[in-house]
């Protein structure tokens, strides 16, 4: 699997601009951790006025990710991506559009009345069972702006069309691209919890699972050892980072991809060469 894993994220140090938002909701939320406290903008994207946001650094920075995430799009909503290599946006870089959820199923697997039976997308449940985020991932490029722009349909908790817009995080980074064997192992664990009422009965919040993953990195040579150890050292235990499990299958990378730190470490030595072998535990940062 291509797994990528991306961390020191550039938006903290960037002069961010977009569309106006709610003034208690200001579009600074969007640098701002955790991303369960949203940037809200009063409004839906049409492609002829989309949702906008742009990061802007004085001097160019390498990057090869950007993501969004904790948005309310939903998944046949579209995100656009330009890059530009200076601050007059005369040179761009790269340029891309793509569906918040690109479709995971072929139309002829769906009965009539499904939803998203056209579309080939999975039933709005499903999608809204974790967090809605969008991933671009491309060459590493130095890149002065970065623009983002948002059309289409958003939804509220309860499942309804929204109004509004709302942005919890965007994450521009550089990444490291590391090779998982079979042995890699993803979980969900169940945050419900339940309470007694008084004349009332049991009272029961499903909560949204919390992720996690096991990372099996086999047979490492020193180079790639080395790039893990130094990443490792950076996050800790306590920084988030961005873990993508497969940037290459869009239904991989929307069942787990996201937002986690590091939970433990396991080193071993597995040959004489002194290659190296590596697990790494991760949990779903959400707070």
């Amino acid at each position: 699997m291509a797994t990528l894993l991306c961390a020191n994220n550039l938006v903290g140090d960037a002069t961010v601009t977009g569309s106006p938002c709610l003034p208690t909701a200001p579009l600074s939320l969007v640098q701002t951790w955790p991303p369960s406290l949203r940037a809200v903008v009063p409004a839906v994207g049409t492609e002829a006025a989309p949702i906008t946001v742009s990061a802007a650094w004085p001097e160019a920075r390498l990057v090869s990710y950007v993501g969004l995430f904790d948005l309310n799009l939903r998944q046949s909503s579209l995100a656009s991506l330009r890059i530009y290599g200076d601050s007059a946006r005369s040179y761009l870089i790269h340029s891309e559009v793509r569906r918040v959820l690109p479709p995971l199923h072929e139309p002829q697997y769906y009965l009539f009345g499904d939803d998203n039976l056209f579309l080939g997308g999975i039933p709005e449940q499903e999608y809204m069972s974790v967090p809605t985020s969008v991933h671009f991932v491309f060459d590493p490029l130095a890149a002065v702006v970065v623009d983002i722009a948002l059309w289409g349909e958003t939804y509220t908790q309860a499942g309804d069309n929204d109004s509004q817009t709302e942005i919890g995080l965007i994450w521009v980074s550089g990444s490291l691209e590391v090779a998982c064997w079979a042995g890699t192992k993803h979980r969900r664990d169940p945050q419900g919890q339940s309470a007694s009422v008084p004349g009332v009965g049991d009272a029961i919040d499903p909560g949204l699972p919390r992720r996690g993953a096991t990372l099996r990195l086999d047979d490492l040579d020193l180079d790639d050892a080395g790039a893990i150890a130094s990443f490792i050292c950076f996050v800790g235990d306590t920084q988030p980072y961005v873990y993508i499990p497969d940037h290459r299958d869009p239904a991989v990378t929307w069942r787990w991809g996201g937002l986690y730190r590091l939970s433990s470490v396991t080193e071993s030595t597995t040959t004489e060469r002194g290659r190296v072998a590596l697990d790494l535990q991760l949990s779903e940062a959400t707070i």
